[in-house]
């Protein structure tokens, strides 16, 4: 009695034979790669979206003026507006 070997080369053949046969299409198959990199690509995007909305935000610096407009009137600052000691 003789064992049947299965062909590994085959299984692609028997996988797409048990298809519809519009599925074999080569526009079909090109299409639904293009639809599964969309849909990771959106779910890519959307991971970002709710990275940023769930960032945790820095405090904000507070701005100070670069000079003291009356700095040059008061003998206790310097000319770039800092209190003298």
């Amino acid at each position: 009695m003789k064992t049947e070997m299965k062909n590994p080369w085959n299984s692609v053949a028997d996988e797409n034979a048990s298809k519809p046969q519009w599925m074999n299409h080569p526009v079909v198959r090109i299409l639904s790669k293009v639809f599964m990199l969309a849909v990771f690509g959106i779910f890519i995007l959307m991971w970002q979206v709710l990275e940023n909305v769930f960032k945790s935000e820095e405090e904000p610096i507070e701005e100070k003026p670069l000079y003291n407009e009356g700095a040059y009137l008061d003998p206790d600052y310097d000319d770039d507006g800092v209190k003298r000691w």
